[in-house]
């Protein structure tokens, strides 16, 4: 069955911690990988990448989703300050 991006979260238990926190918070603001990767300056495949645990974040990107996202910085500092799941 195909699954749309808006309900990633807890049908997908294989995605990292950071990943089911973005996507959360994405869904919650109605925000499209292309506003998201403006904001943070990345291009959308490299945006998405880091939403799926396969691209290292910056600690730029992590402070520029935490302020987009409204989610607490420390919090995605530690879920994301991880290596990538490829």
């Amino acid at each position: 069955s195909v699954t749309s991006p808006n309900q990633v979260g807890n049908q997908h238990p294989n995605l990292p911690a950071a990943a089911q926190t973005l996507f959360k918070a994405k869904a919650t603001k109605k925000l499209s990988f292309e506003q998201i990767s403006q904001h943070i300056g990345r291009n959308e495949v490299a945006t998405a990448a880091i939403f799926y645990g396969q691209a290292k974040a910056s600690p730029e990107d992590i402070q520029n989703l935490a302020s987009l996202l409204d989610i607490p910085q420390p919090l995605l500092e530690e879920q994301l300050s991880g290596f990538p799941d490829r």
